[in-house]
């Protein structure tokens, strides 16, 4: 029964029919593309068009992959070079940070020391011309341990420079 199916069919499509099973014939549609139609002693099964890519979209394609990678390799050598930047501009910008913060301490104990000195040496003054006489030179004193100080600072930061970037 199922070879008579096939064989309607052979005759209502005005194919050829076929003399034994599993053999092919073509079958042609209108408006669809020929396809092969094989015979079975199931029925008949369509076989699909093979649609092949042509070379020249699969060379284009695969001009359009290799352009893709190199695009990606070079945005990526880009951006690794840019992160080694900035973390070699934030290690010089943390010992920097670290330097001016130890200096700053070290300004500030030495400032703070020799108030106390002075407040000490005020509290054993005889009289108020030797007060002022000590608080003269402290001031005197100071002009001179800050402009060191400033000096110091200035150092630091022509060793970094602007932006974060260590000066060799």
């Amino acid at each position: 029964m199922a070879s008579f199916s096939a064989l309607a069919f052979a005759d209502t499509m005005h194919c050829p029919k076929p003399r034994e099973s599993n053999e092919t014939a073509r079958v042609h549609h209108e408006p669809f593309v020929n396809t092969e139609v094989l015979y079975s002693q199931e029925g008949i099964m369509n076989k699909e068009p093979d649609f092949e890519i042509p070379a020249e979209m699969r060379a284009m394609a695969e001009k359009s992959v290799a352009q893709a990678k190199q695009a990606f390799e070079g945005f990526m050598t880009a951006a690794q070079k840019a992160a080694n930047l900035a973390e070699g501009q934030a290690t010089t910008a943390h010992t920097a940070a670290k330097q001016a913060s130890s200096m700053a301490i070290e300004f500030a104990e030495r400032n703070m020391t020799s108030a106390f000195v002075l407040a000490q040496k005020l509290v054993q003054a005889r009289d108020l011309e030797e007060m002022l006489k000590l608080q003269a030179d402290y001031v005197r004193s100071q002009i001179d341990a800050l402009t060191e100080q400033a000096r110091d600072i200035s150092k630091l930061t022509d060793r970094v420079g602007p932006g974060g970037s260590s000066k060799a």
